[in-house]
This record gives C-alpha cells, sequence and structure tokens, in this order.
C-alpha cells in the first residue's frame, strides 16, 4: 500500500485523557451501574437497566 506524500506514516487511534482521581474510584465508575447510567445518558434521558459482568465471556446490556 503506498502512502500519500505528506501523510502521516500511522493515523492516531484515539486520545488519552488523564484523569486526575484514585484508581479504586475510576473502578466503580466503569464497573457500578448507577455511574455508568449517569455517564452514558448524561442529560439526554434516562436509562432503566445497566448490567455489567466483567467474568470471562460476559456481557453488557442497558435499555
Amino acid at each position: 500500500m503506498r502512502s500519500l506524500p505528506g501523510a502521516a506514516a500511522e493515523p492516531p487511534l484515539g486520545k488519552w485523557t488523564g484523569f486526575d482521581a484514585p484508581r479504586r474510584l475510576l473502578y466503580r465508575a466503569w464497573t457500578t451501574p448507577e455511574p455508568v447510567k449517569r455517564r452514558w445518558c448524561g442529560e439526554r434521558g434516562t436509562m432503566d437497566t445497566v448490567e455489567l459482568d466483567f467474568r470471562v465471556g460476559g456481557t453488557r446490556r442497558s435499555r
């Protein structure tokens, strides 16, 4: 595959944002249903159900 002149060799995949918070609070924010509901919906509406299963083969379901 040929690249265009002046193009970056590898496009950026994402942007890292650092968090100034203890790890235990960040972990809880991503793994507990109530904070997940607030973060995913924000002011756009409500989310009735969030189910998080972090076992191997687990699922995430939200409605």
